[in-house]
């Protein structure tokens, strides 16, 4: 029968890299690979989901790129976010040349919405700007990314947040819409959380921000939800402007949501009613 195509799923060689702070640099990227072997070029992706970025690294084959996830994954790219990196092979290659027919789409969109940061930018191995191509990349701006993982596809990012913050300038923080209309509370209640969302990696991703004190995940609906307590409005309101949106590993949903929780975490129900 018909011959198995050499550059299929098995030679897949290029890095799906999230986790990223929203104000990462293209250089910044190409200094992080730069050194691994096999190493070809890097592309940042504007989601369109909040001020999101991710990245994708290019290399010779894929024991290059295996080598460089194994080197490089889970490393703590900014002393001053509490994250790591998170990286994995993409579903497919990005190319090198674009393809107009069903892709033209992709570029008037990223004209026009490339985020606070403008990133759209390839680096090669030189440090120069280039376009590189990522496949299926059309119609919304997660759309059917061939690159994404399946836990970062179309169906994880159901388009139910206003576009304003997508074309916001880059001084200016999101729009804190999700308050749940309760008065700032030195307590955040976090949903939208995957099913496989542990206790572990939200303590990891918001233990690194000041103030924090403690935190408690619960089932609601079926569903897993978090109280996570800071030592004061000040510091909450920071986390949640911080991780408003923020798509976490686990995630199967989008972005998480938090909003400030009806009353402060084990204050007594007889006074949750005068704080």
């Amino acid at each position: 029968m018909g011959e198995q195509d050499p550059g299929a799923k098995d030679d897949v060689r290029t890095l799906f890299i999230s986790g990223l702070p929203d104000d990462v640099k293209e250089r910044e990227i190409y200094n992080l690979f730069r050194g691994q072997r096999g190493y070809e070029s890097c592309q940042l992706k504007y989601t369109g989901r909040g001020y999101q970025v991710v990245a994708f690294a290019v290399f010779v084959d894929q024991q290059s790129a295996l080598a460089a996830k194994d080197a490089l994954n889970e490393t703590k790219f900014d002393p001053e976010v509490p994250t790591t990196l998170h990286i994995e092979l993409a579903r497919a290659n990005s190319r090198s040349k674009r393809h107009r027919a069903e892709d033209g789409s992709l570029y008037s969109m990223e004209k026009k919405s490339r985020g606070p940061k403008g990133v759209s930018h390839v680096m090669t191995d030189h440090g120069v700007g280039g376009t590189m191509h990522l496949p299926g990349y059309g119609h919304s701006v997660y759309g059917d990314i061939s690159g994404y993982p399946p836990t970062q596809s179309a169906s994880a990012y159901g388009v139910h947040d206003s576009l304003s913050s997508v074309m916001m300038g880059s001084s200016m923080l999101p729009p804190i819409s999700s308050t749940g209309g309760n008065p700032p509370c030195s307590t955040l209640f976090v949903v939208n959380l995957g099913l496989s969302c542990t206790e572990t990696e939200l303590y990891h991703l918001f233990s690194g921000f000041h103030g924090f004190l403690k935190l408690k995940m619960q089932t609601k609906g079926g569903l897993p939800v978090a109280f996570v307590d800071f030592q004061d409005e000040a510091c909450s309101t920071q986390a949640l402007t911080q991780l408003q949106n923020y798509v976490l590993p686990s995630s199967d949903r989008g972005g998480m949501r938090l909003e400030y929780a009806k009353a402060r975490m084990g204050l007594p129900r007889r006074e949750r009613g005068r704080s």
